[in-house]
């Protein structure tokens, strides 16, 4: 049974999210994050954010990759934007999807279960519920959620060892 093993809020600038931009769904995401992250593209903006790294993420291990869900729509289907976070300043190639971020706040969940597919599933509402006990939602317009992926996450993968997931939600006061 997936459980949230840390959370905190954390304030953020502007920020860039990079990547890679697909319409997908949560059947077939997996097979597009594979495709993307046997990319040179994973490579070439994991090396862009290390040099351009936002300290408001520190709090996370090293970081892999970034998802970042947004205009979900029916039938669990939603735009998926595959890369990294970097300050807004950055220089991002023309070839490169991008989304901004706006300054505000984020909860930062960590959620640790089994495997992967048992905490997608159980996710999001383990995260909301937690956000109504602690007088927080999310921001009414502009939803969207990041789904943090780290070198300890593909270590534990690789080991079959129970996985945790980072995730970074926009929130407002309740």
């Amino acid at each position: 049974m997936p459980r949230i093993i840390h959370f905190e809020v954390i304030e953020h600038p502007d920020m860039l999210m990079i990547g890679r931009y697909e319409k997908t769904d949560f059947g077939s995401a997996g097979q597009v994050w594979q495709d993307y992250l046997q990319s040179d593209l994973a490579g070439k903006l994991k090396r862009l954010a290390r040099k351009n790294s936002l300290p408001e993420l520190t709090s996370i291990d090293m970081i892999d990759a970034v998802g970042c869900l947004f205009d979900f729509r029916e039938h669990d289907c939603f735009d998926l934007l595959m890369g990294q976070m970097v300050p807004i300043t950055t220089k991002v190639p023309e070839d490169v999807a991008q989304k901004r971020l706006a300054k505000g706040r984020f909860a930062h969940f960590q959620i640790q279960g089994e495997t992967v597919a048992e905490i997608i599933a159980a996710s999001f509402s383990l995260m909301t519920a937690h956000l109504e006990k602690a007088g927080l939602s999310l921001p009414d317009s502009d939803v969207y959620w990041c789904e943090v992926y780290t070198e300890s996450f593909s270590k534990a993968l690789a080991n079959k060892e129970p996985v945790t997931m980072y995730y970074l939600l926009p929130v407002r006061s309740s």
